[in-house]
């Protein structure tokens, strides 16, 4: 988490330009693809920061999701993808096969970094699983999300996008749970984190900021887990 308390890599004031320029070309590059104007959601951003933290290339990023757009568009022209999550899966499966084909690399040299880059299969029901013992113990209706959680099933990209939905669900029932001096504190730690922009925010920037700020101080002073299955 960064000093913002935003899971926005974008509004950290200590981001490095080198991982600013990163995270600012993932959105350019879906705003492409999409062919439209679009504002990542705090989820996307999560996501891009696990891309970022695993050490995934630009290049297999743009090859990924150039793909997945494409692939898309001849499934169902109609299609239109709001959100990075629906590409994790693709992004995930080109990763795992660049680091594969790093391990045999390693595996028929010398044997220097063998171990780097492998994989293990994905294991679904365990990540899953992992995933509903993560919700707090104080969420209204815990048991009734962790029991959808672990029923989730098909392939990757369409437990992705059931988990998105849950994920909004969960979100708005901690929100409602709230009683009015946490919903005050929270206010109050966004205009702190607010203020420590204002220097390098637009007005139009901040107003778009406070949102997504507010949306993750409440996830991390609930105790929310992301759910996703990367």
């Amino acid at each position: 988490m960064s000093a913002t308390g935003s899971d926005d890599p974008t509004l950290d004031p200590d981001l490095s330009a080198e991982d600013h320029a990163y995270f600012l070309a993932i959105e350019k590059l879906f705003n492409r693809l999409a062919d439209r104007a679009h504002l990542l959601a705090p989820g996307d951003w999560h996501l891009a920061r696990q891309w970022r933290r695993a050490g995934i290339p630009l290049e297999l990023l743009e090859k990924a999701m150039g793909e997945f757009f494409r692939q898309q568009k001849e499934r169902d022209p109609k299609d239109r993808i709001h959100s990075l999550r629906r590409l994790a899966p693709a992004v995930a499966a080109q990763w795992r096969q660049v680091r594969e084909l790093t391990a045999i690399a390693d595996r028929s040299g010398d044997g220097v970094g063998e171990s780097v880059g492998e994989s293990e299969p994905f294991d679904l029901p365990v990540r899953l699983e992992d995933l509903a013992a993560q919700l707090p113990e104080e969420l209204p209706d815990r048991e009734a999300f962790a029991a959808r959680i672990r029923a989730l099933t098909g392939d990757a990209e369409t437990v992705e996008n059931a988990l998105a939905d849950l994920d909004a669900e969960l979100f708005q029932a901690a929100e409602a749970s709230l009683d009015p001096a946490q919903k005050a504190g929270i206010d109050a730690a966004v205009t702190v984190a607010l203020r420590r922009l204002a220097g390098r925010l637009t007005r139009d920037e901040i107003t778009r900021a406070r949102d997504r700020l507010r949306r993750q101080v409440l996830r991390e002073r609930s105790g929310l887990p992301w759910l996703s299955l990367f």
